[in-house]
């Protein structure tokens, strides 16, 4: 209260030496209109400030993955694939960004029609893109448009979004789906479906938008896993179920593949904490507990196991038993398939019923995970190397008794991982849901 006291006493102090220069060098009549405008000007920025805003523009700002793009109708004699995500950027090509590309791409190539990519959240980036294709084996389509409206509220932005009847899209989210539903000049078009995206969110307007969304009659759905598609159909999605098609993901060789010592006895091994602290389904707060505890126990024997951290905006941190864990932040995909390729023992946490990349990226590349159950997600069949277990402490420390006991067993942790029911093609793993798109176009 003191420092407030001295700091208005300050200010009145200048503005007392400011008025009596202005009188001295200016006049009484130049003070008292300085005055006036002073007084004008704070009554303006008060009436600014206290003016009612509209419904509309309320709306508008709360929402701003909502806003509409800006659009030009057009005629055009073929059809175009439009796939519209949030981002471009190296860190945001993994998991589902870099699945919906890969459908993208491969739909464009089978029936050789252009490719036009729209971000919302950041501008165009070509270069990511060509990067990615590599990265993946994919041939580039024919022809490939990029279009961006990320600065759609700078008033020097003037583009529109050409759009026809023969426009395909596909969404990506539940929240590009709203905003495909204002441009779609079609009957339908596709959603890519790889969460339970409702559980972003508390009970609230969003969670809501969500399901209005999910219950819609004039989408056709792509479900990213027969667990995730069962789980809309327990939960009364029907719609989902009749207008909708799953597929399995894939994980290629050339960039999940087990290493020369996955299998070999060794003197250390490597447990991998996939930590995501900002994403909250992935339970970072409560998998440090478990494995503080774990640690505690000697389930984890330092002696023989080093610990990795790896994500965004992870805190330096020591478990109780003083060990501190290997922190390496955020990795691109090479640094990311690499380093997996020497794990022994993945500890990835899922708050929902779909599996998720992490586990199955682990698995496919030689190593041993613990997860967790949800709902319908009981077990995972995917490989023999992944044990799920309940989310309470006792069941979580029986299920890393097994998995440090299988992740040090090199014979039988590799009879497991040659027996892996992984997908390891994309074109494979898409083959039916082309034809599914190409059906309802």
């Amino acid at each position: 209260m003191k420092e407030k006291l001295i700091g208005i006493a300050k200010e009145i102090k200048r503005l007392t030496k400011k008025a009596f220069f202005i009188l001295r060098t200016q006049g009484l009549r130049a003070l008292m209109t300085r005055i006036k405008n002073e007084i004008d000007a704070c009554r303006s920025r008060k009436e600014q400030e206290e003016a009612p805003v509209s419904v509309k523009e309320l709306l508008y700002n709360h929402f701003p993955n909502l806003q509409p793009i800006r659009y030009l109708k057009v005629e055009r004699e073929n059809l175009r694939l439009n796939i519209i995500t949030d981002s471009l950027n190296k860190d945001s090509l993994f998991g589902g960004v870099a699945t919906s590309l890969v459908l993208a791409t491969l739909f464009s190539n089978k029936y050789k029609i252009p490719l036009r990519i729209i971000t919302r959240t950041a501008k165009s980036n070509p270069t990511s893109y060509n990067e990615f294709l590599k990265l993946f084996k994919l041939e580039k389509p024919q022809e490939v448009e990029f279009f961006s409206d990320f600065d759609r509220n700078n008033n020097n932005n003037h583009y529109n979004l050409e759009i026809s009847d023969k426009d395909i899209f596909l969404a990506t989210s539940w929240w590009t789906s709203a905003v495909v539903k204002r441009l779609n000049l079609r009957k339908k078009f596709f959603y890519l479906l790889q969460e339970v995206e409702e559980f972003f969110y508390p009970n609230s307007d969003e969670q809501f938008l969500c399901r209005n969304i999910l219950n819609d009659k004039n989408i056709n759905f792509i479900v990213n896993s027969r667990l995730l598609f069962d789980y809309y159909g327990i939960m009364g999605y029907g719609n989902i179920l009749r207008q909708g098609k799953f597929f399995e993901p894939a994980f290629p060789e050339y960039i999940y593949s087990d290493a020369e010592k996955s299998f070999k006895n060794k003197s250390e091994h490597k447990l991998f904490f996939y930590s995501r602290p900002n994403n909250p389904r992935n339970l970072f707060y409560s998998g440090l507990k478990i494995l503080d505890e774990a640690l505690l126990r000697n389930i984890i024997d330092t002696k023989d196991w080093k610990i990795y951290f790896a994500g965004l905006d992870i805190p330096l941190i020591k478990f109780t038993n003083g060990v501190k864990p290997v922190v390496l932040g955020h990795m691109d995909w090479s640094a990311y398939s690499e380093f997996i390729k020497n794990i022994d023992l993945g500890f990835c946490l899922m708050y929902t019923p779909h599996p998720s990349y992490p586990p199955l990226d682990i698995a496919s590349s030689g190593g041993v995970v613990l997860t967790n159950k949800y709902a319908n997600k009981v077990h995972l069949d995917y490989s023999e190397n992944i044990i799920c277990e309940d989310l309470n402490m006792e069941s979580m420390m029986r299920g890393f008794a097994k998995v440090v006991e299988l992740a040090k067993n090199g014979e039988k942790r590799r009879e497991n991982y040659l027996k892996n029911k992984i997908e390891r093609s994309w074109e494979k793993s898409f083959q039916e849901i082309l034809s599914y798109m190409k059906d309802n176009v």
